[in-house]
């Protein structure tokens, strides 16, 4: 091999270390020599990483960055191939392949996956011919040699652990009032997770005040840990005044019982995780006997965070500097290379970021990474070009990343009405049940929906029940249904009231059912 100087030998370490760090899964590096094609994928043994440490690696010079009153010191190594890295969007990866074979798929689009169909488990909501899916996605991101227990009880078990509370909670959050249950929504006579929650609420109560000292503006003096959902609810407080003043629902969101299920699902993600794919109830004994404190693994959560949410605004700070140590002081936490060059972060931004952190009082501020607004255009567009199934399919799978957001329930289902007004009812339902507040817009969908599935009893008096508020929405997109039970086209409304009115005569008169299209409706209206 031939000899070069100082310069050229930096040049050639610094090559190698970029092409390694810019190479990952799944399609590796077709034009690397040491890139194979078996029968489970591409693959190679990281040939790259010694020829880099032959280089020199393992003595890189030491890079000094002084922000402020902090000084940053650590090894200089490349993190990006020359021609630069796609900027990373969580969000994106996982729209763009979550239809895609399992084996095709990003890390980051296979985490968020996971993580939804971990959520639909133990929220009892996994269809039949998807219930092998989270088994495919683990035994994949196996295949990468990627840390998926370690990885998963980071970042899912308080996930988890929200969910199973909600589930089990549900029930009695509806029976009080204090969310709508929303059409297509049926309580269920029993289920499991509020069976459980029952029968150890009063073993836990007594712990309550031993364990957790109540905090100012908490309400009624209690802690409670809710579910962003219903956190975004209780905007003047009423709603965490009541769960304070009910016995079960106080228990059911304290830390104390909050906190020992991420410990649970934590346990169970490193030691079983086919049991959280069963949707596995605890024992009570083995319950009682768990941590009342949150399922914690630093270096894990921010494996986790890294690759499932684009913000830096929302990473933990033990997330922020665990990324600083491997940028700048190329410590790995034991995880492979390969998996962290899935991301590239300039260094400046990820110190100025520890920087801010550090200096401020104030904690990460929770995100979501992406405004689900910013695929509404996309949306309308496939709408009025007849596409309702691709308008439907890109909010399904917003969805599965925001499973809690009203707008984009009700988003979904007013895609759905063209072509399965059923599925509409229950993503309309879905709507209604993280919103306190009846909206026009999605009852007056719900109303057409109902229509168009022949249950135009049920959609009169849903009607009927619509609040009257001061003012109308001024505008809407709505559907014109200009046939029999077909919704018609997209069509934006100037004057919602006076649509509803008219829908309400029609379904009054049945015209449908005598096959009256709009044209002839408006004759007869008139």
């Amino acid at each position: 091999m031939e000899q070069y100087d100082a310069r050229g030998q930096d040049f050639l370490l610094n090559a190698a270390v970029a092409f390694g760090d810019a190479c990952t899964r799944p399609k590796l590096t077709p034009t690397c020599p040491f890139y194979e094609e078996t029968d489970t994928g591409p693959t190679c043994d990281e040939q790259c990483r010694g020829i880099a440490e032959s280089l020199g690696d393992t003595s890189r010079k030491v890079a000094t960055h002084q922000l402020g009153g902090l000084v940053l010191t650590g090894r200089e190594i490349p993190r990006s191939a020359a021609a630069g890295a796609e900027e990373f969007d969580a969000t994106r990866l996982y729209i763009a392949g979550r239809d895609l074979p399992v084996a095709e798929q990003t890390t980051t689009a296979l985490l968020l996956a996971l993580r939804h169909h971990s959520i639909n488990i133990v929220l009892n909501e996994t269809h039949t011919d998807q219930s092998s899916v989270p088994l495919a996605i683990w035994a994949e991101l196996d295949r990468r040699d990627f840390p998926t227990p370690r990885c998963a009880a980071a970042g899912l078990s308080l996930q988890l652990a929200r969910a199973a509370v909600s589930r089990a909670t549900f029930s009695r959050l509806t029976a009080l009032g204090l969310i709508g249950s929303g059409i297509g929504n049926e309580l269920l006579e029993s289920d499991p997770w509020a069976e459980f929650l029952a029968s150890i609420h009063g073993k836990i109560a007594p712990l309550l005040s031993d364990t957790h000292r109540p905090r100012s503006g908490n309400a009624g003096g209690h802690r409670l840990v809710l579910p962003t959902w219903l956190a975004d609810l209780d905007s003047d407080k009423g709603l965490s005044t009541a769960i304070a003043s009910d016995d079960l629902l106080r228990v059911a969101f304290s830390p104390d019982f909050v906190f020992r299920l991420s410990q649970w699902f934590g346990r169970l993600f490193t030691d079983d995780h086919r049991r959280v794919f069963r949707a596995s109830v605890p024992d009570q004994h083995l319950f009682l006997g768990l941590d009342p404190s949150q399922y914690s693994d630093d270096p894990g959560n921010w494996l986790w965070t890294r690759l499932t949410q684009t913000s830096l605004d929302g990473w933990s700070e033990s997330s922020l500097v665990h990324e600083w140590d491997w940028q700048a002081r190329d410590e790995t936490r034991g995880f492979p290379r390969r998996i962290l060059g899935e991301r590239v972060i300039q260094p400046a931004i990820i110190s100025n970021a520890v920087l801010q952190r550090l200096s401020s009082s104030s904690a990460e501020t929770p995100s979501q990474g992406f405004d689900p607004n910013h695929f509404v255009d996309r949306a309308i567009e496939l709408l009025q070009c007849g596409d309702p199934q691709g308008a439907a399919k890109i909010f399904t799978g917003v969805t599965e990343l925001r499973p809690t957001d009203a707008v984009v329930w009700n988003n979904l289902g007013f895609c759905q009405i063209a072509f399965d007004p059923a599925a509409a009812l229950h993503s309309f339902g879905k709507s209604a049940m993280f919103s306190r507040d009846g909206t026009q817009i999605r009852i007056v969908n719900q109303v057409l929906a109902l229509h168009l599935i022949g249950r135009d009893d049920d959609s009169l008096v849903l009607a009927s029940e619509i609040p009257g508020p001061p003012q109308w929405p001024s505008s809407a997109w709505l559907w014109n249904h200009t046939a029999p039970r077909k919704a018609g086209a997209p069509d934006l409304v100037q004057d919602v009231q006076f649509y509803l009115e008219n829908l309400v005569t029609h379904i009054q008169r049945r015209l449908c059912d005598r096959g009256i299209h709009e044209a002839e409706m408006g004759e007869v209206e008139n």
